[in-house]
């Protein structure tokens, strides 16, 4: 969906404008390409999530394209490949502040996994699963971190929407275990609030996507947010921000386990079905920061998503019920020469899933990260 929506905005169209080719790309994917019937999350994400995250990356595209080509382009390909072919570039949109940080370092992860017997669970269908299992992994391996932000989040007006957005990308691998997550927001509106302080309120989208052992999570979620940064001192060399939203999750997914881990993932080419629920509920994000030059930074992210999977979006095999969904990050970075700074960090992701006619799944991952970052 994101394609779609680029190829619109890389040929001049507004950004309202570009939803038409989204839609028009949407519909003929669903109806004349794929051969599976056409499902309502699928278009839900393309044509929805779709744009939204499209304008994130033409955006970054275009404040990056003139001094860092090899990352926009990889973040933006079908940008690159428009300007190739029309021969011009579309205009710049206009940003009055952004904060590029990448990172990498060394990992030491860990995995809890329980399996609940559940007595409305069928386990004579699925000769691979088990009554009660418990299941604990350790491992180590590089990880890699992009934070991009984007515009002024604190005392915004929005004119235009997504003049305001932040996403992070993580990658954590290693022989047994792995984490791979793309966590964003963006302001579709945004007032300024008249408080001391910046201050402002917003309506924004999420798109959380997140793909690990065991916990593979999905959710798009629109709602109301709060940022805010008080005066600390003068000269502003020391902040504190905070920001949370409450947002209503519209197409929340995560993996059923006996569907996944079973028989059933290996027959699938004659057994044609969806591995993961689909619901609605509710989100939550949040997140605090304190920056000193003397102290360093301190910082916390947080997300809590839950979400009920109703009896018309289950899949044959699949399961009505809850999945509950957590992520916490805590962290330190210090300043070591010019813009290179070193961190460690410390994140849980938990997942707690209550169904009616699957086992019940409690799957915890912890990861304490050491890492050097460059703050352009």
């Amino acid at each position: 969906g994101s394609m779609y929506f680029i190829t619109g905005r890389a040929n001049g169209l507004g950004f309202w404008e570009s939803f038409i080719p989204n839609v028009y790309g949407t519909l003929m994917w669903e109806y004349f390409m794929e051969i599976d019937t056409p499902a309502v999350n699928d278009f839900i994400t393309t044509s929805i999530t779709g744009p939204f995250v499209g304008e994130m990356f033409h955006r970054t595209y275009k404040l990056l394209d003139k001094n860092f080509i090899p990352l926009a382009i990889l973040i933006s390909p079908f940008d690159a490949l428009c300007e190739l072919i029309n021969g011009k570039s579309a205009p710049h949109p206009d940003v009055s502040f952004y904060e590029l940080n990448v990172s990498t370092g060394y990992s030491f992860l860990s995995s809890n996994l329980y399996l609940q017997n559940n007595p409305l669970y069928n386990y004579s269908a699925y000769p691979n699963s088990t009554y009660n299992y418990k299941a604990y992994n350790i491992s180590s391996n590089f990880n890699g971190t992009l934070n991009f932000n984007y515009g002024k989040r604190f005392g915004h007006d929005t004119k235009e929407p997504f003049d305001v957005f932040s996403f992070q990308a993580k990658t954590i691998d290693s022989t047994s275990l792995y984490y791979y997550s793309f966590l964003t927001d963006g302001f579709i509106w945004s007032k300024t609030l008249n408080i001391p302080g910046d201050a402002t309120f917003s309506l924004l989208y999420n798109f959380d996507y997140v793909m690990s052992c065991n916990i593979n999570y999905s959710n798009s979620s629109i709602g109301c947010g709060f940022d805010y940064r008080p005066y600390l001192s003068r000269d502003e060399s020391s902040s504190f921000s905070f920001g949370t939203s409450w947002n209503f999750s519209i197409n929340g997914a995560s993996e059923f386990f006996h569907l996944h881990n079973t028989y059933i993932r290996g027959d699938s080419e004659h057994n044609k079905q969806r591995l993961y629920s689909l619901g609605f509920g509710l989100n939550e994000k949040s997140y605090l920061k304190y920056d000193d030059p003397l102290i360093g930074t301190f910082y916390v992210n947080h997300f809590f998503s839950l979400f009920y999977n109703p009896k018309f979006t289950v899949s044959t095999l699949g399961s009505t019920g809850w999945d509950l969904i957590c992520y916490l990050e805590a962290g330190y970075e210090h300043k070591i020469y010019k813009n290179i700074y070193l961190g460690i960090s410390d994140l849980f992701y938990y997942k707690k899933g209550f169904y009616n006619t699957a086992e019940n799944v409690t799957h915890s991952m912890n990861f304490i990260n050491l890492y050097v970052g460059y703050r352009f």
